[in-house]
């Protein structure tokens, strides 16, 4: 039987894994030094597609500081794809020093998964520095299932 993307990142901690000579993530790590605004751009939803996938989310979350999208504050948030609007503005408050972002996933039940079974990303740089994040959370692999763009502007 294959190895899934959850127990590769097990027994590699965390780092990237190879499929298919792309890397996939479990998460996206990223720096952070003085205030950034995180564009994000919903590109693909699967659950839109076809009734049979989980509804998709993004997950961001901070060391050191908080986000803030509209009038919520926290050091995570969740953005779902059935509730959030198609473009969304967060903004780092406080002395953040990394930002992480990953892909979960509710089931029927108001459960929440990520990371688990073949939930991985792939993610490309575009234009001006904008990140193109497609996210697989199912068995099936096709990087389809959520595609994001986040763009990162220092304010």
């Amino acid at each position: 039987m294959a190895e899934t993307f959850g127990s590769q990142y097990m027994r590699l901690k965390g780092k990237p894994i190879d499929c298919e000579g792309s890397k996939v993530h479990a998460h996206y790590r990223r720096i952070v030094k003085g205030k950034l605004e995180l564009r994000l751009n919903w590109v693909q939803v699967a659950n839109e597609l076809s009734q049979s996938i989980e509804v998709q989310g993004v997950e961001i979350s901070t060391k050191g500081g908080k986000l803030r999208v509209a009038d919520l504050i926290g050091s995570r948030i969740v953005l779902w794809s059935d509730t959030a609007p198609p473009a969304v503005v967060l903004t780092t408050e406080g002395r953040v020093r990394e930002l992480f972002i990953w892909n979960c996933w509710r089931r029927e039940d108001g459960s929440t998964d990520a990371l688990i079974g073949n939930g991985g990303m792939r993610i490309d740089k575009r234009e001006g520095g904008t990140l193109r994040f497609r996210c697989n959370s199912r068995p099936i692999i096709t990087f389809e299932d959520l595609i994001f763009d986040v763009e990162f502007v220092r304010i």
